[in-house]
């Protein structure tokens, strides 16, 4: 339930979504928000979909996602700078080492 922008660029960015859910509106003959069906709101101008793909890290083969403007994509334990170090290259855990979300045990 976003605003008219960000609507607008989730019409862009997934537009096959979008129209399944203009689908379940026109069934309903009902808008998700009040007086602002999807189908009267255009697209945001820009790239369209999400261009990302699963592929390894080249230091340990962990799996990451990249994008075709950043093909060659590292797991946050290598990555050599921005947003995926989150610690001091000395500091930084093998990636072995580190759990994932995955590797957590299951709720009693």
């Amino acid at each position: 339930m976003g605003s008219r922008a960000d609507l607008a660029i989730a019409k862009r960015m997934a537009p096959a979504t979008v129209a399944a859910y203009e689908a379940v509106e026109a069934d309903l003959h009902d808008a998700f928000q009040y007086q602002r069906p999807l189908s009267l709101i255009s697209p945001a101008p820009g790239p369209t979909g999400f261009d990302v793909r699963w592929t390894t890290c080249p230091d340990c083969g962990s799996p990451v996602l990249a994008g075709t403007r950043d093909p060659r994509r590292y797991c946050p334990a290598h990555a050599p700078t921005g947003p995926w170090r989150h610690l001091p290259a000395a500091a930084a855990p093998p990636c072995a080492e580190q759990d994932t979300l995955l590797d957590m045990p299951e709720a009693a």
